[in-house]
């Protein structure tokens, strides 16, 4: 493949060339981005229009209203650019995915806010764009769509008549007239969100989100209109194992050049260690916006002398302002990092592997079983000691006419777990204890 080299956009470059100035203050992702970013507008002929980007950004007088001040930082015009107005030469946009995970009170709420009113606007220009933004509960769901509706109503008497030639809104539909695109809120009851034909999906806070059900079930509509477009924006929470930790390490994945982008976006800002949080200097590697904000930087100072004092009562600072995972501590029957290692090692070369099993053929073991009820799940685990290391190999038996069975399946993607080999579904009226004894 022939050689590019497409100089970056303007925003892009500038915000790069704030982190090369404050190296000791970006965390460890970011600087993988920045190179990321770097090396793929080295390798490809990608196209950009300055022009566009302006008609864009002018939309922000809009989003001061009231005594509201609003004004896009570096890093958001860096990626609302990189996200919107980047496409390859045969005019598909080359990030269609952004996901987002940054410290609370970064603003992450603004942004979105603001990418979803270009998405509809006249400046995007693809009509029947409409825009879901999506959370588990429905205050997280509002709270962008509420935004944009509030500049919309209390707008400012200069640009008041501006917005209503172009814009319709109820407090459930926000529709741009000259695009007839709209922006909706949608909450997690995943059976009632077939058929959607959106432009974009927008997740707030993903981190509450424990199962991929509502996340397939809205992103597989996508791909209906032109330039489809997904956008993550979130903390760090306490569900672990499910859809934030697996996006984590899919962004790290492709940051490290270790899979393809495939058109994802990955920005994350996190200490790069626990103990920085006690180096109040290095609290701007997990929010971006900390510099712009002072009132937010009094309020951290606050939460992080409680959270000396009682770090176990008050969690969610670490977890949340720093973005560093954790549990909850009343609901952790064993440390998450503990629970990695029993299958994640460190090789010799300081790389993340696989922990291999050794053939336990012949081995000893002790044999677990147990029912619940015969009509329900069937559980086995072969406990094997070698050579001072536990191996476990379990096995369930779900029987399709459970009780228990939609309850259950609307949690976990159980045909997945079946293709995997965790797990059998049995559609009789029971389980068979020669199930156990074949196995």
């Amino acid at each position: 493949m022939e050689n590019y080299k497409t100089k970056l956009p303007r925003d892009v470059d500038y915000y790069f060339s704030v982190l090369d100035e404050n190296q000791e203050l970006v965390n460890f992702e970011r600087k993988l981005f920045v190179a990321f970013i770097k090396n793929i507008f080295k390798k490809e002929k990608l196209v950009y229009d300055e022009e566009q980007i302006k008609k864009y950004f002018s939309y922000e007088k809009y989003f001061n209203y009231k005594d509201k001040k609003f004004k896009l930082m570096d890093w958001e015009k860096c990626l609302f650019v990189l996200h919107f107005c980047v496409f390859r030469e045969d005019g598909f946009p080359r990030f269609p995915d952004l996901d987002i995970l940054s410290g609370r009170g970064t603003g992450k709420n603004g942004f979105l806010s603001f990418e979803c009113f270009c998405a509809i606007s006249p400046a995007h220009g693809i009509r029947e764009y409409d825009v879901s933004i999506v959370a588990a509960s429905e205050d997280n769901a509002k709270t962008s769509f509420n935004e944009i509706w509030d500049l919309l109503e209390y707008a400012d008497p200069k640009n008041k008549s501006a917005l209503k030639r172009y814009f319709t809104w109820t407090k459930t539909e926000i529709t741009c007239v000259e695009t007839n695109s709209k922006i909706r809120f949608k909450t997690s009851n995943a059976k009632t969100k077939n058929g959607g034909r959106e432009g974009m999906i927008a997740f707030d806070e993903y981190h509450t989100f424990e199962t991929y059900e509502m996340v397939n079930v809205l992103t597989t509509g996508l791909g209906k209109k032109a330039h489809p477009r997904k956008c993550i924006f979130t903390t760090d929470g306490y569900v672990r194992g499910g859809p934030l930790d697996d996006l984590k390490e899919k962004g790290l994945s492709i940051l490290r050049g270790e899979i393809p982008d495939n058109g994802t976006l990955y920005f994350c800002c996190k200490l790069d260690t626990e103990n920085e949080v006690y180096n109040p200097s290095l609290w701007y590697k997990a929010n971006p916006s900390l510099q712009y904000n002072l009132n937010l930087l009094e309020e951290i100072k606050k939460e992080f002398f409680d959270y000396k004092i009682n770090p176990d009562k008050n969690y969610d600072f670490i977890v949340k302002r720093m973005n560093i995972p954790k549990e909850r501590k009343e609901l952790q029957v064993a440390l998450w990092d503990d629970i990695l290692k029993t299958y994640k090692i460190i090789d010799s070369n300081g790389n993340q592997v696989i922990r291999s099993i050794p053939n336990l053929e012949g081995k000893q073991c002790v044999c677990g079983i147990d029912y619940t009820k015969r009509n329900d799940f069937l559980g086995v685990c072969l406990t094997f000691y070698i050579d001072g290391i536990y191996y476990c190999i379990p096995h369930t038996w779900v029987c399709k006419n459970s009780d228990d069975w939609e309850r259950f399946t609307s949690k976990i993607d159980i045909h997945s777990w079946e293709n995997m080999g965790l797990l059998t579904i049995v559609d009789d009226v029971e389980l068979d204890s020669d199930l156990v004894c074949d196995w």
